[in-house]
């Protein structure tokens, strides 16, 4: 159909970003990386996933974002067209382009009718596709809660169908989208594209407001802290993303969520250079200079002008799935592994030979099965009937690659163009369907990792259950257990936890789990109603020899232990005496022990709130440790608690005010390692030999990016590992010998399987 508008669209040059505002790309990735975004409105992704899509256009690797609806708003045709402007100037700003820089623009045939593709001329792998559903109006049946809109109601079967709405100058005709074409023209999309990384927004919002100036939404769908249209979004790419996992086979794709109007009701976690960067972004997408364009609809959205950070959504970038940074742990032999989910299932990296700095191709953890069991009160149906396991990993040969890519060449519909090379993975069996449903299920993006006094691990993570047919999505906890021989159990569901008092088993944290040292095993997870839920198993209360025989059953019940407003992120850590202190940030901070009497004591903590999730380890010598991001201003901070002793109030600061996220913490002689998502999205490596002194302090910015997590070990020759799973799927570690400290560190890749 051609190029559409290209003379309007590129009509202005004289406006763009500054030279010293274009950062510099991270090192190359050692796998393709291709990032794939789907939000419901056009800045979206600029308040709630940037710093991350501005880094990962630094990485050189496509990027492509697809919007759902036409967001019109009040403004009907014309004002859906110039938020799409704003979009566009702020993606070329991204990619060291001028504001007004010209598109190619293409109509491209999808299974609702046609979308919208916009590609940067000056660098054809940034993209925008725009899908134009009409957005509709709110409606619900309480009067001053309507939040409920036309797109939750498709997924949810109350609408069967909905238009697309033609934004003013944009020559593509019009359609409708059931609910299956949506699903499956954002799955064409993914095929089409192959990305490594998916990204969207929050699923499983929280569902209750934490102040009298935040208002939560009771819906028709439940109670919501979110636009709908955000979460709606979000069950769409889920749904679509378990049928391009299908179609694709195993692969590296990977899928993360991030949190939206939430940002404004916690406390901030990005420093000043990230909040001025991601402002800067959103006021080329609003028009803030006004400058002129020639587009005769406008040159952004000027609802949104220079007053971006008026709602409080653009100081902070918060991931659904937090996490921890405990996934590099040593075996009983002292090689280590790295645990992650990398393609919705979870798989390990291990050392060749203790302290080898060398690891072979990862293997999926063998936890599926056809019988995977439901622990004790699994809250909801959709837990009850979740289908079992994840996807083997193992590859059917080239034949079988040939014949699914072929298949799911056959399955798409006109989308242009051929399905990119990265789609070619070899094809394996599926992810786990419910025999009677169209369910999907998946691991969450993070995994929590235990390990017994044996050396043997356990692990813990959300499992996503998504069934578009029936208009469902819903979390639950899992649980697999190393055996002896180094294989895992199948996994176990423990169900979710249901909130005192609002009986709701929604909005579920990512779960944390620890051994104590009786060989208890200890989960621990925020519920619905902002505090935290528990359950605990006796490792020794099965077979001496082997953990497979031990029951099931010896499961507790989930177990509210109180807290009050506290936000996702927990962890553990467990004293010399055997006792496990759990810790979390929140409205204030909480911390709680579990003795040997095995009930659960809240400890008075005099801590303010952090910018992001805490992570506290305790040495040998009874000291506590905490590392943490200083709320508003980003800055890394490391504080100290002696036995029996409260927190010392004096922190001692590490810089690194641009990064967020969890952060990773190796106690050190004297001193402490960090490592956080840093500039750039690039991992951020801090020493500081000697916490009582302000100086000394050795930094490396280098390695993958943009990453999220990474993790910290001691190796068995005494090195300091650092270590990351970069957007290609490999993972990525550097050794650091804390008597003899590089100048720069030098990283080295591991992929997912050998290389045929």
């Amino acid at each position: 159909m051609g190029v559409l508008a290209a003379g309007v669209l590129g009509a202005d040059s004289a406006v763009s970003g500054d030279a010293q505002q274009r950062l510099p790309r991270p090192a190359r990735l050692a796998g393709r990386v291709s990032f794939l975004q789907v939000v419901a409105h056009p800045d979206d992704d600029l308040y709630f996933m940037n710093p991350d899509i501005a880094d990962s256009v630094r990485t050189g690797g496509e990027v492509t974002t697809v919007v759902l609806t036409a967001a019109e708003a009040g403004g009907g045709a014309r004002f859906a067209a110039a938020r799409q402007h704003g979009l566009r100037s702020a993606y070329a700003r991204m990619a060291g382009a001028g504001e007004d820089d010209p598109w190619r623009i293409t109509a491209l045939v999808t299974r609702g009718g046609e979308a919208c593709l916009c590609e940067l001329r000056a660098n054809p792998q940034v993209r925008l596709v725009f899908l134009d559903i009409l957005m509709g109006s709110y409606w619900g049946t309480t009067p001053g809660d309507e939040n409920y809109t036309p797109l939750a109601a498709l997924y949810h079967g109350k609408e069967k169908t909905r238009p697309v709405l033609r934004p003013e100058e944009d020559r593509v005709s019009g359609g409708v989208y059931t609910r299956d074409q949506l699903v499956g023209t954002l799955t064409d999309l993914m095929d089409r594209f192959a990305p490594s990384v998916v990204r969207t927004l929050d699923p499983d919002p929280e569902r209750r407001g934490i102040g009298p100036q935040e208002r939560a939404w009771a819906t028709d769908s439940g109670v919501h802290t979110d636009n709908e249209d955000h979460t709606a979004t979000a069950w769409f790419t889920y749904a679509a993303y378990a049928d391009h996992r299908a179609r694709r086979g195993p692969s590296e794709v990977t899928l993360d969520a991030y949190i939206g109007y939430g940002n404004a009701r916690w406390k901030h976690n990005l420093g000043r250079p990230s909040q001025r960067e991601k402002l800067k972004l959103l006021g080329v997408y609003g028009w803030a200079d006004r400058r002129h364009c020639g587009d005769p609809v406008g040159c952004g959205d000027d609802t949104v002008g220079g007053n971006a950070a008026r709602p409080g959504w653009s100081q902070s970038t918060n991931l659904r799935h937090p996490g921890t940074t405990d996934w590099l742990r040593p075996d009983a032999a002292g090689r280590l592994r790295a645990f992650a989910v990398v393609g919705g299932q979870a798989v390990m990296w291990r050392e060749t030979a203790p302290g080898s700095g060398r690891y072979a191709a990862a293997v999926s953890v063998e936890a599926g099965s056809a019988n995977d069991g439901v622990v004790g009160p699994a809250s909801g149906s959709a837990a009850n009937d979740a289908a079992s396991g994840l996807a083997n990993d193992a590859a059917s040969g080239a034949d079988g690659a040939a014949a699914a890519l072929a298949a799911a060449t056959r399955a798409a519909v006109s989308l242009s163009g051929a399905i990119s090379a990265g789609a070619t993975a070899a094809a394996g069996t599926t992810p786990a369907r419910h025999v009677d449903q169209n369910t999907a299920t998946a691991l969450a993006p993070h995994l929590s990792v235990a390990v017994d006094g044996a050396g043997r691990a356990h692990l813990a993570g959300l499992r996503t259950i998504t069934d578009p047919d029936q208009g469902a999505w819903s979390q639950e906890v899992v649980v697999t257990s190393e055996r002896p021989d180094g294989t895992f159990q199948p996994w176990t569901s423990l169900g979710a936890p249901v909130g005192p008092k609002t009986k709701d088993s929604h909005a579920v944290g990512s779960p944390e789990a620890v051994v104590d040292g009786r060989g208890m095993l200890h989960v621990f997870v925020r519920n619905a109603d902002k505090s935290v839920s528990w359950r605990h198993r006796d490792l020794a209360s099965g077979s001496a020899t082997s953990i497979a025989a031990t029951p099931a059953s010896a499961w507790s019940d989930w177990r509210d232990i109180g807290g009050n407003r506290v936000r996702d992120g927990l962890t553990a850590t467990v004293t010399p005496s055997g006792d496990v202190e759990l810790h979390a940030n929140g409205q204030e901070f909480w911390s709680w022990r579990i003795g040997s009497d095995g009930d659960p004591q809240v400890i008075p903590t005099v801590l303010p709130p952090l910018g992001d999730p805490p992570t506290v380890r305790t040495l040998s010598d009874g000291v506590t440790l905490l590392a943490a991001r200083q709320a508003d201003t980003g800055e890394l901070t490391v504080r100290a608690r002696r036995r029996g002793l409260a927190w010392e109030q004096a922190t001692t600061s590490l810089g690194g005010a641009a990064g967020f996220g969890v952060v990773a913490l190796q106690p050190h002689g004297d001193g402490v390692f960090l490592a956080q998502r840093g500039r750039h999205g690039l991992v951020e490596t801090v020493w500081q030999p000697h916490l009582d002194r302000r100086d000394g302090i050795q930094r490396w910015l280098s390695g993958p990016g943009p990453i999220q997590r990474p993790s910290l070990a001691v190796d068995a020759r005494g090195l300091v590992v650092v270590a990351a799973v970069g957007p290609d799927g490999a993972l990525y570690t550097a050794r650091i010998d804390a008597d003899d400290l590089p100048d720069t560190l030098d990283w080295r890749s591991w992929p997912l399987a050998q290389a045929a």
